[in-house]
C-alpha cells in the first residue's frame, strides 16, 4: 500500500543511506580536487559605486544583450531594508545609468533586496522595479527614468514578487514585511488583500508563487506555514509531527512535481527554527520530512549522476568550514552531502548540454549528485569570498551561472552548456533563499 493509498495517514522518515557519499571541501580539503578543469568567466565585471552584492541580469536595453542591474540597500536593521541606489551596467563594465544614493547604503548581501527585472506594465520591454522607503518604483530599464510608483504600507519593502490574482491585464505585486505582513497590489496600487501574521505566525522569506496550484491559471502564495489562494484566503496550514512550527519561519519553497491531482503535487520546503525540510502534498500533508539541521535554501531538478529529481539543500547557521550541501532523491533519500566553508548559495545548471549539476558559490564547483568534481568557476581571489550563483540564460540560447561577490566588488558570467535555458538572462521573482 502506498502513501496515497493509506491518506498520508502518519508522517514517514525518509530512510538514510549509509552508503551515501561524502567529500569535504572546508578548509585543507578544499584543493582536493585542483586537478579539475578551471572554467573561465566570459565576463567579470566590476560593478559600479551605486551597485552592490544584489545582482540581476536581462535584456534592459533592448539590444539583445545582457545587462547587469546591482543594487544596494540602506544600513537600517536587517528586519527593515529599502533600496537606496543602482547601477544598470554592459558587460564590458560600462554604465548604462544610475539611481539614487549610495551615502547611506550598504554593499554586502545578508537578506532578499526589493529589486526585480519585470515586464510590469505588458509593454514588452523590462523594467527595474524597486522599493524605496515609501514607494514601489519602476524605472525605464533603458535610462532608469521613472516610469511608474505608488505609496506602500511602512516597512513594506523586504522584498518583490509578481503574480496574477486579479486577472487584470497587467500582473499583481506583492509587498512584505520582514516577518509579519503580507499585501497584494494591483498595478495601480489598489489593495487587493493583507495579511497580519498567517494563523499567528510568522510569514516566509519570499512569498512563493505557486503557479496552478488553485486550478489552471490560479495560483497559490507560501505566505508562511501557510498556502494562500489568489484571494488571500488559507487553503491550508504545514502541518508536522516531527517538528514544532511555533518556532520560526517557512526559509524556502520550491516545486518538485505537478501533478493534475493535489494529492499528487509534490513541494519541498524548510522550516527556520523548527530543523526541518518537508515534502508535502499539493493539500499541505507531510509525504516525509528530515529533521534536526537548519536546513535553508533548496534547488530542485534532475541531477546527472542520479536517476529522477533531486532535492537540494544547505544547512545553515553553522561554524565557518562546517557547512553542509545535501542531496536527497524525491523520496528522501539521501544520495550525499558536500561539506564546505560556508554552503548557503547554490543553483542546479546544465552541464554541457548533458544534464543539471551543483554549482556552489563559494567553494567555486560544479558538482554531480555521484559527488563527482567537473570543473572549478575562476574568479579573482582580489574580489574576496563569492556569496551568490543564479542560472542564467546567456543570449545565445546557451545556460550560464552568474556569481557575486560579498562584498558587491565584482559580478562574473560563465557559460555551462548548450541547452535551451527557460528564459534569458535571471529568473522572475528573483529571490536570496
Amino acid at each position: 500500500m502506498t502513501l496515497l493509498d493509506a491518506g498520508i495517514a502518519s508522517v514517514v522518515a525518509p530512510r538514510c543511506d549509509a552508503a551515501a557519499w561524502f567529500r569535504d571541501f572546508s578548509g585543507a580539503g578544499a584543493g582536493d580536487d585542483d586537478a579539475a578543469p578551471r572554467l573561465q568567466a566570459l565576463a567579470r565585471v566590476a560593478l559600479d559605486s551605486h551597485g552592490g552584492s544584489w545582482v540581476v541580469a536581462g535584456d534592459v536595453d533592448g539590444d539583445g544583450e545582457l545587462e547587469l542591474i546591482s543594487a544596494q540597500c540602506d544600513l537600517a536593521t536587517h528586519d527593515h531594508h529599502h533600496v537606496v541606489s543602482l547601477a544598470a551596467q554592459k558587460l564590458d563594465g560600462r554604465v548604462l545609468w544610475r539611481w539614487g544614493d549610495s551615502a547611506g547604503g550598504k554593499r554586502a548581501l545578508h537578506h532578499d533586496v526589493p529589486c526585480q527585472l519585470f515586464d510590469w506594465d505588458a509593454d514588452g520591454r523590462l523594467e527595474v522595479v524597486v522599493c524605496d522607503a515609501t514607494h514601489i518604483i519602476a524605472l525605464d530599464g533603458a535610462d532608469g527614468r521613472m516610469k511608474h510608483s505608488f505609496p506602500i504600507p511602512r516597512h513594506a519593502t523586504d522584498c518583490v514578487a509578481f503574480a496574477r490574482l486579479s486577472g487584470a491585464e497587467r500582473p499583481d505585486v506583492l509587498l512584505k514585511t520582514r516577518y509579519t505582513d503580507l499585501w497584494a497590489f494591483t498595478f495601480d496600487g489598489a489593495p487587493l488583500w493583507h495579511v497580519h501574521r498567517p494563523a499567528g505566525m510568522r510569514t516566509s522569506h519570499h512569498p512563493y508563487v505557486v503557479e496552478d496550484l488553485g486550478g489552471p491559471g490560479a495560483p497559490g502564495i507560501v505566505a508562511g506555514y501557510q498556502m494562500l489562494d489568489r484571494r488571500g484566503a488559507v487553503l491550508w496550514t504545514l502541518e508536522s509531527k516531527r517538528q514544532d512550527l511555533s518556532k520560526g519561519h517557512v526559509d524556502c519553497c520550491r516545486v518538485v512535481r505537478r501533478a493534475d491531482s493535489l494529492d499528487d503535487w509534490r513541494l519541498a520546503i524548510t522550516t527556520c527554527q523548527s530543523l526541518g525540510l518537508m515534502m508535502v502534498d499539493g493539500r499541505g500533508r507531510t509525504v516525509w520530512e528530515v529533521v534536526g539541521r537548519h536546513f535553508e535554501s533548496i534547488d530542485v531538478g534532475a541531477m546527472r549522476g542520479a536517476d529522477g529529481v533531486c532535492v537540494v539543500a544547505d544547512v545553515d547557521h553553522r561554524p565557518w568550514g562546517q557547512s553542509p550541501v545535501c542531496i536527497f532523491d524525491e523520496t528522501g533519500n539521501q544520495l550525499g552531502e558536500i561539506n564546505t566553508d560556508y554552503g548557503r548559495h547554490h543553483d542546479l545548471v546544465d552541464w554541457t548540454g548533458r544534464g543539471n549539476v551543483l554549482a556552489l558559490a563559494e567553494a567555486r564547483l560544479l558538482i554531480d549528485a555521484s559527488g563527482a568534481t567537473l570543473a572549478r568557476l575562476a574568479t579573482d581571489e582580489a574580489d574576496g569570498p563569492v556569496r551568490a550563483v543564479r542560472c542564467c540564460g546567456l543570449p545565445d540560447r546557451s545556460s550560464g551561472l552568474l556569481l557575486g561577490t560579498h562584498e558587491g566588488a565584482a559580478a562574473y558570467l560563465f557559460q555551462t552548456g548548450t541547452a535551451d535555458p527557460p528564459r534569458f538572462g535571471t529568473s522572475e521573482n528573483f529571490t536570496f533563499y
